[in-house]
């Protein structure tokens, strides 16, 4: 068989992928509370590293890095070269898509 004689796949729905089992599902409600809560610790430690605080002598260290970067928000580019050219210059923009995933109860 040559490239030419090959046959070609034929277009058809993409196969469906296999099931997202509840034990997956209730890992990831675990991990997602256990994620939640390290969001709230490393905020605090943030504060108290900014606010001065040193870090107990021991195996593990902490220390802020700080890092400036440049917010191009519809409100930040309106400020610097005004509302309609601002809104022009996001028209000529594509969408980022982004998925979100939620997980919870089902109902029932």
């Amino acid at each position: 068989m040559t490239w030419e004689t090959m046959p070609t796949a034929r277009p058809g729905p993409p196969p469906r992928p296999p099931w997202v089992t509840q034990a997956v599902l209730l890992e990831y409600e675990a991990l997602a509370e256990s994620a939640s809560r390290l969001r709230v610790l490393r905020r605090n430690l943030v504060e108290a590293l900014a606010a001065g605080a040193a870090v107990e002598p021991g195996a593990l260290a902490a220390r802020l890095k700080v890092r400036r970067a440049r917010r191009f928000t519809l409100g930040n580019v309106s400020v610097a070269i005004g509302n309609g050219p601002a809104r022009e210059l996001l028209d000529m923009i594509e969408p980022t898509t982004s998925r979100l995933l939620e997980v919870g109860r089902s109902p029932g």
